[in-house]
This record gives structure tokens, C-alpha cells and sequence, in this order.
């Protein structure tokens, strides 16, 4: 089974298996024909070619990629298009070169299946991509590939680049091809990590040799440029990606304690794996279907970047997946009432952090069950069932309405107002609640501010067995 946390965490029902994942690549293709001509000063690029490349690929074993996917600068639409057809002519976008370099072959299929799937994550991310059968390969495919893949045994999907060179939308295009590499579909960038100015360096062709200095220092501006981006490491600006409202700093805890229940599993009757995640491009029908939790653990604020990632989500539910809220995941997608709904609560406030005294309303209830047995396991004591009442220090959230209000929803902890300060709901206020929604079974919980509570047992068992309930198990 698996699990997603967003984060987020996921939960896939099996043995865990290792599956190929596709890689991903940027080579430089030389200077039109030049590293398939011999030409000395593409030796470093062709050794690249015909060895590095190759091995990150995969290619020649087992784990070869099904199908490569290449994007080049040398194909701008105002669209992104796609390469559909079964085989493609080339394209010898390239002049005054050798009357060989025009009858250059490379035969390697394309896949029509493949393209689907290209257009398919696109679509997933709210772009309008479309497929063109009829166009062939330009140089930035088959000249590096008749180096890097001469058997030419592995079909290729050809993707162009956006004619207004959008940087917004050309991240989404990337995120949407890295849900490919799950399916073993690998992904090449072709000259995408060079300086394309033959106007700069024509003079130095010409032999002008003072044009080198110019040369030498725009070349060196621009790796530099290049350099310092990749080796950018702003984790602080990382990890804020997808809590959009208040960032709660026991995250990493949650995840581990999570990641740790999952390890534990594989030898229990209900193994499964968890995948922890903050990107949303997750948010689409073919990655949604590869789970059946969705652990929403200190999802906060606006944390979709479209309404087609909250579609899938929906999809996700009505076909039978289940979903676990963790403390501020009630305050997530502000602007979904169904998302809400969802939840079974919307956050509205808390007082200071305090200690409280928590009330187990059913402790019958599957969830409570499961989690005082992991407990009594966890701790060697004898079985005794749920414990009926305990003292627990938290951040103690008001809600807009009473989620017992809600249709089908089923209380599972109620926090006594009278044990601390600042409580709005009154005499009844529910922490933990549970129901069927849509097709789908939910968990929340308001428990879990701090790093603590992933620490503590009947915490973790009560997440656990949330967890299996949520999947149907």
C-alpha cells in the first residue's frame, strides 16, 4: 500500500517493489553536425556522448528507459508540441556543411503511446498541449543520439519549447514530464547547458583571433550565471513551497515518524511505503491512482497551483481514496468549501499552547482499537484497550462550525474546554473525527503541533491505524 504526504504523505498496499525509474539528462549536441564529422574540438562533447550518457541512461541493460522523451531549443511553438507519429523524418536545420551531413540516418521509432502520456501530464498541469505527427527530428535529436544510442532501439518522443519563452510555464512543462520517469520514461534536455551565439563567435571562425577575448569573457559570464543557479541549495525557501500559510516546524518529525511506521510494516500483515512530497504537479489521475492515502500532514493555506490539481484530488476521493488530516491540514485550500467539507472542520483560532485533558468518545471505534494495540505492543503492556481519558499539550483549534454538525461525521476525541483557557466551541468540542465522504473515508485529527507528538506512541498508533482504516484495509 502506499501512502502521499503533502507536506504530504502516500500509502501504496503491497510488498514494496523496486521499479526502474527513468533519467533524467542535459547534453550539449555540438555545433550543428560538428560531433559526428570528427571534428577535434567536439572530442570532450562526443566522449560524453558515446560513454556518460549512455550509462546514465541505462542503455544496453535491463533497465533501459521504454521510451526517451528529448526537448530542444531548436522547436518553438506557441503551444507545447509534441512529436506523435510512429517514425519522423529529420531535420537538417543546419547550412554549409558537407554534402554527408544532409543524408544523415537515424532510425530510431517514435511512440504514439508515449506522446499520449506527454500530453496527458501537460493537460494534468492546465496546459493546452498538442500532437503533430508529421514533424520531424531536428539536429538536437538525432546528432546526439546516433552517438548516444546508435542501435537506435529505444523510440523517442520529440517535445518543443514554448515560442514565449515563459519561465512559469516552462517549470510546470517540466514538472509535468517528471511524473513520466515513474513509468520508466527518461528525459533528455539537448543543449540546453551552452551559449547558442554563433553571432558572438562567427568573427572567431573567421580567424580573428582577437575576438577570442570576447568570447572567452561572455562564455565565462554565462557559466557563472549557470554554475551558481545549480548550485543553489535555498532549503529554507524549499521547504516553504507547499505550506502556504503557517509553517510548522515538526513536519520533518511527522515525516519521519511516518516513514518509520512504514519500515515497520513490511513485515506485518499490512506493509506499505510512503512518499513524502511538497510539489502538487503530484496532484493528477495517473500519480493519484498509484495510491490510496493521501496524508495531509501540516498541509496549510492555498497549497494547489491550479483548479485541475484540486479536480484530481476530488477524482482521487470519489474513486475510493482515502485521505488523513493532520493538525493544520483544517486549514488548508480556504477557497474549496469542498475541501472543507472534506476535512469535516475549518479552522479558525487557537489560544497559546497548553495542556488539556482529551476524552476517547468511542473507544470501540477501529482507529482507536489499532492504535491502543500498537501502543500495548510498542510499550510490552498488557492489553487494555483505549485509553478513556489523557492529559496531552497542544495547540487546541476552534472551528467554524461543530464537525459533528456535519452528515456522517463521527467523533472520535473531544478536548474538555473547562481544562484550559481560550476554548470557543463550548460543552462538545471535537479534536478527532472520522467519516465516509464522497466515496472516500477520511481521518483528521487537530493533535500534532509539535514535535512531540510524533514521539509519542498512542499518537503514532492512532496515525497508523487512521491510516489503514482511510485505505479500507
Amino acid at each position: 500500500m502506499s501512502i502521499s504526504n503533502f507536506a504530504k504523505t502516500v500509502f501504496r498496499s503491497s510488498k514494496p517493489q523496486k521499479m526502474t525509474r527513468g533519467a533524467v539528462v542535459s547534453v550539449s549536441h555540438g555545433g550543428g553536425p560538428m560531433p559526428v564529422l570528427g571534428d577535434p574540438m567536439h572530442a570532450s562533447i562526443v566522449k560524453s556522448l558515446k560513454k556518460r550518457v549512455p550509462e546514465i541512461l541505462k542503455l544496453g541493460t535491463p533497465e533501459a528507459p521504454r521510451a526517451i522523451v528529448v526537448v530542444t531549443a531548436h522547436w518553438s511553438e506557441a503551444q507545447p508540441t509534441i512529436s506523435s507519429g510512429g517514425a519522423h523524418s529529420l531535420y537538417y536545420d543546419y547550412g554549409g556543411f558537407p554534402k554527408e551531413t544532409y543524408q544523415l540516418k537515424y532510425p530510431a521509432p517514435g511512440s504514439p503511446e508515449v506522446a499520449g502520456e506527454v500530453k496527458k501530464a501537460l493537460e494534468d498541469v492546465g496546459l493546452k498541449p498538442v500532437l503533430n505527427e508529421k514533424r520531424g527530428w531536428d539536429h538536437g535529436v538525432f546528432i546526439p543520439f546516433m552517438l548516444i544510442n546508435p542501435a537506435a532501439d529505444v523510440p523517442i518522443v520529440q517535445l518543443s519549447v514554448l515560442r514565449s519563452e515563459d519561465p512559469e510555464e516552462h517549470i510546470r512543462m517540466g514538472r509535468a514530464l517528471s511524473t513520466l520517469r515513474d513509468s520508466n520514461v527518461a528525459i533528455v534536455g539537448s543543449g540546453f547547458a551552452s551559449l547558442h551565439n554563433f553571432a558572438l563567435m562567427r568573427p572567431l571562425m573567421m580567424g580573428d583571433s582577437s575576438a577570442i577575448k570576447e568570447v572567452k569573457a561572455v562564455t565565462s559570464a554565462f557559466n557563472k550565471v549557470l554554475t551558481d543557479a545549480v548550485l543553489e541549495q535555498d532549503l529554507q525557501e524549499r521547504e516553504k513551497s507547499r505550506t502556504n500559510g503557517y509553517r510548522h516546524d515538526s513536519i520533518p518529525a511527522g515525516i519521519s515518524a511516518l516513514k518509520d511506521l512504514a519500515t515497520a510494516s513490511h513485515d506485518s500483515p499490512v506493509p506499505f511505503n510512503v512518499d513524502a512530497t511538497e510539489d502538487a504537479i503530484v496532484f493528477n489521475p495517473a500519480t493519484l491512482a498509484q495510491y490510496r492515502v493521501i496524508v495531509f500532514l501540516q498541509a496549510s493555506g492555498e497549497f494547489f497551483d491550479n483548479e485541475l490539481q484540486l479536480d484530481a484530488l476530488k477524482k482521487f476521493v470519489r474513486d475510493g481514496g482515502g485521505i488523513v488530516g493532520v493538525h493544520c491540514a483544517s486549514t488548508g485550500l480556504p477557497s474549496s468549501e469542498w475541501y472543507g467539507r472534506l476535512i469535516g472542520g475549518v479552522f479558525t483560532d487557537h489560544p497559546e499552547p497548553q495542556n488539556g485533558k482529551v476524552v476517547v468518545e468511542d473507544p470501540g471505534h477501529p482507529i482507536l482499537l489499532r492504535g491502543a494495540d500498537t501502543r500495548e505492543k510498542a510499550t510490552g503492556q498488557l492489553p487494555r484497550g483505549p485509553l478513556l481519558e489523557f492529559d496531552w499539550h497542544d495547540e487546541w483549534y476552534n472551528f467554524a462550525t461543530n464537525p459533528r454538525s456535519q452528515d456522517g461525521v463521527h467523533v472520535l476525541l473531544t478536548v474538555k474546554e473547562k481544562s484550559y483557557t481560550g476554548g470557543d466551541m463550548g460543552a462538545d468540542h471535537p479534536i478527532a473525527w472520522c467519516h465516509e465522504f464522497e466515496g472516500g473515508r477520511v481521518l483528521y485529527t487537530a493533535l500534532g503541533h509539535f514535535d512531540e507528538a510524533y514521539e509519542d506512541i498512542s499518537f503514532i498508533g492512532q496515525l497508523h491505524s487512521g491510516i489503514i482504516w482511510a485505505a479500507g484495509l
